[in-house]
């Protein structure tokens, strides 16, 4: 091998998480990471086996599927992302058209918005009682209860307490848009491996 396939070489074995120091353009640094290599995917049967070592054909064809397998596995993480961006946008969109519907409401409100208000609480477990459409206490308690939980405000003594403001309605347009993401996300059904690297960079 040239000094410069060498340095690539290296450089592929780094991108594939097959060795870890600076590339300095020398074979003896990989040979025993090419040696390991053929262990593990069964091209030599052992160390003293014919070509241990060496980046002899069936080694540089095995070592090249792999790394096309990789940059593929890349371009699929980067669509999903892409995939994912655009889900949170719809998502948020979504829930945020939905919450602004719901303007004016207030204590004694008897309209169709406060039954809509009503089954989103209850959709998240904050209203337990019958979807009345009037903004009476029980509505009133859900609210200061999805207050807290998301730290609108501190306790049920505040002035804000059970006031559909506007912090409130983008806590319950947050809360809304994750559901509408996490529906949409499932339907993708994507390979454990993405979600794992979606986790990893704090994508979901």
């Amino acid at each position: 091998e040239s000094i410069a396939q060498i340095a690539e070489l290296q450089n592929v074995l780094i991108e594939l998480d097959l060795y870890s120091w600076e590339i300095d353009w020398k074979y003896d640094s990989i040979k025993d990471v090419i040696l390991n290599y053929q262990l593990d995917k069964e091209l030599i049967l052992n160390t003293q086996s014919l070509g241990s070592s060496y980046y002899w054909p069936k080694t540089r064809k095995t070592l090249h599927q792999d790394y096309i397998e990789l940059l593929e596995y890349r371009n699929k993480l980067i669509d999903v992302e892409n995939k994912i961006s655009q889900l949170k946008k719809e998502s948020y969109n979504q829930a945020d058209t939905k919450i602004k519907e719901l303007w004016n409401l207030s204590i004694w409100t008897v309209s169709p918005e406060v039954r809509d208000l009503q089954l989103i609480l209850k959709h998240f477990w904050y209203f337990n009682e019958k979807d009345t459409a009037i903004y009476w206490n029980k509505t009133k308690e859900a609210i200061i209860a999805m207050q807290i939980d998301k730290e609108v405000i501190l306790n049920n003594k505040s002035i804000w307490a059970g006031i559909f403001g506007p912090s409130t309605k983008k806590s319950l347009t947050d809360l809304l848009s994750d559901y509408y993401f996490q529906e949409e996300f499932n339907k993708l059904n994507l390979e454990e491996k993405f979600i794992s690297e979606l986790k990893k960079s704090s994508t979901i």
